[in-house]
């Protein structure tokens, strides 16, 4: 004889602790997976920004009624703003959205925070490690911008899990013109949704995802690039924000 039992979970609490869910199901604690956290894979690898949706940024919008939409001709997101509810470290940041704080030690060991550029716009660009060729190359491409981007008002800020010790190095190296800042702990990348699960030669494994923002002088998200390429992404950039 076979009996068909209906199975009801009751729900009751779900409690955000940092970058995790807790989820209290009948006294017991369940904690979600990484899909759950981080956010969606970008949708595509080449040099457009992007904002993708996370599944977790999803079901808050819909208990919100949000209602986001996208150009598609520009290949950057539009939409509400962001502000009523929380944005959680690895979910990928949207255009209007409030830039996360940061403080982190530049190439001298200096302090740089994000209040430093209030009223300035800015571009951060984060790459994986110092001296690589893809990371050279991206660096010296800003380098050769820098002039332009300053003319137009814009501060340059290159972000790595790199020491202090080895930027000051990679800096003094390549001439770079502007600051380097280490983020050893990966919190800035974290916070900014460039760190999370990679794949290569079909591993997954954790690291810095390439990617470029800028931040307006009202300390706003005004582009979002993820998961770019290091090679001709500066020119890409300086087309976009200069032309």
């Amino acid at each position: 004889m076979v009996v068909v039992v209906d199975i009801v979970v009751v729900v009751e609490t779900t409690v955000v602790v940092g970058a995790a869910v807790v989820v209290e199901v009948a006294g017991a604690a369940v904690v979600p997976g990484v899909d759950e956290l981080v956010a969606a894979s970008p949708v595509s690898t080449g040099e457009h920004p992007i904002a993708t949706k996370d599944r977790t940024s999803n079901r808050n919008r819909d208990r919100i009624g949000r209602d986001h939409t996208r150009r598609r001709d520009s290949g950057c997101t539009t939409g509400a703003r962001r502000e009523h509810f929380p944005i959680l470290p690895g979910m990928q940041l949207q255009v209007g959205d409030i830039a996360p704080e940061f403080t982190r030690p530049d190439h001298t060991g200096a302090l740089v925070s994000k209040k430093d550029f209030a009223g300035t716009p800015v571009v951060i660009y984060f790459y994986p490690k110092a001296f690589t060729p893809g990371c050279t190359a991206e660096s010296c491409d800003f380098r050769d911008s820098y002039t332009a981007f300053q003319n137009a008002g814009y501060e340059i800020l290159g972000v790595s899990p790199d020491p202090v010790d080895r930027l000051e190095a990679f800096r003094e190296e390549h001439r770079l013109p502007f600051p380097l800042i280490s983020d050893e702990d990966h919190s800035m990348a974290s916070a900014y949704g460039a760190w999370g699960i990679k794949q290569n030669y079909g591993k997954e494994y954790e690291g810095l995802i390439r990617s470029t923002f800028t931040i307006d002088g009202d300390g706003r998200i005004s582009h979002a690039w993820y998961n770019v390429r290091a090679k001709g992404h500066a020119d890409r950039v300086e087309s976009e924000l200069l032309s």
